[in-house]
């Protein structure tokens, strides 16, 4: 029993964060620590009898308890600082919050964690310099999917288009089967051609009459390949087998709006409005569901408002492609005028609903 335990805990590591987990480490431990005390009473008898442990290896496990100890409090220490500095955000106590996730970086100085934490933090101070330094020293000590691209996400925030798309890229090459990265790379090749994203802010109507042509055809084809290839997974078991059946993978949608808007950006009226049906399709079904818990615990605050951003503009470019198109009428239309302002409705509700939590939440 012992030995398939350790087997099975060996063969689910390897698909998944098994023994990140502490409690799941020290089970494992415990485990192995078992089967090796089994271990004499199962095995033959030894030929000769052991003799008692040298002074070298008292000193030696002494000095590995010692170090194991130290590390186990400094890591209960950063969590709890990780933790305050999260209350202390909530609550509106910027510099507070910085506070405590300085405090949890010298005691977890290679825990990429608090630095992305303290970088939050001290971008919404206004402190950039600090906010990117924390998050290339971040990248630097965990290069991966995570930490390339909040990395990635801040070059883009700040228009540093180059930057964001190394950072894209390395995340790319890091997680290449991850359908975020694929379609973060995309969209920042596609705003880097020239392209009007309807998932970039202020993309409504009024930013449609006079969007320019594309100006980089290179990046442009690139950015349409990786779309193609994001979409293509909906109708794969990724896209079709999902563990939560409440969670719509947005993702989806994200890549349809970005092959629509590369249509819009070359008027292919025709095929910016299908890519938009799609994209709309996915967000409806998201949409019924965005309130239920596991939506809100699964997703951040800034996924779900850019959610509702996207299917709102989304709609808003569907409507002027069909107009473009010569086609602003029918019962599509009627529906798509009625769906954009109950969306429109729902969002001002949750937003209200939002502020109200945030209220109650400072009062207490």
């Amino acid at each position: 029993g012992l030995l398939t335990s350790i087997l099975a805990s060996l063969l689910h590591n390897l698909f998944d964060s098994d023994w990140y987990v502490g409690a799941t480490l020290v089970t494992f431990a415990a485990l192995i620590a078992l089967a090796v005390g089994l271990a004499r009473d199962i095995a033959p008898l030894a030929t000769q009898i052991p003799r008692a442990l040298g002074l070298e290896i008292k000193v030696l496990g002494t000095v590995i308890v010692a170090l194991v100890g130290v590390a186990g409090l400094a890591l209960g220490a950063t969590r709890v600082n990780i933790a305050l500095g999260d209350s202390a955000l909530q609550e509106g106590r910027i510099e507070d919050a910085a506070a405590f996730f300085s405090s949890a970086v010298l005691l977890s100085p290679l825990d990429p964690e608090p630095r992305l934490a303290r970088a939050g933090a001290e971008e919404r101070l206004g402190r950039f310099q600090q906010a990117g330094d924390d998050l290339r020293t971040a990248a630097r000590i965990a290069p991966i999917g995570k930490t390339l691209y909040r990395l990635g996400s801040f070059f883009l925030r700040h228009g540093d288009l180059n930057q964001a798309e190394e950072a894209f890229r390395h995340e790319r090459e890091v997680e290449p089967r991850n359908v975020q990265s694929m379609r973060t790379l995309a969209d920042t090749l596609a705003g880097h051609a020239g392209v009007s994203l309807s998932s970039a802010p202020h993309s409504g109507e009024s930013a449609l009459s006079n969007a320019p042509a594309p100006t980089d055809p290179v990046r442009l084809e690139e950015a349409s390949r990786l779309y193609r290839e994001l979409v293509k997974l909906e109708h794969t078991p990724y896209g079709q087998v999902r563990a939560m059946p409440e969670i719509v993978e947005t993702e989806f949608a994200f890549g349809h709006a970005g092959l629509g808007d590369i249509a819009f950006a070359v008027r292919d009226w025709h095929g910016a409005a299908q890519e938009y049906r799609e994209a709309v399709r996915l967000l409806r079904e998201y949409w019924r569901t965005r309130q239920s818990d596991m939506n809100i615990n699964f997703r951040s605050p800034q996924k779900l408002l850019a959610l509702g951003d996207l299917y709102s503009t989304l709609l808003t470019r569907l409507q002027f492609a069909l107009k473009q198109g010569g086609n602003p009428s029918g019962p599509e239309w009627n529906q798509i005028v009625t769906e954009q302002h109950g969306i429109d409705t729902d969002r001002q509700n949750d937003a209200l609903e939002a502020q109200k939590a945030l209220s109650s939440g400072q009062s207490q």
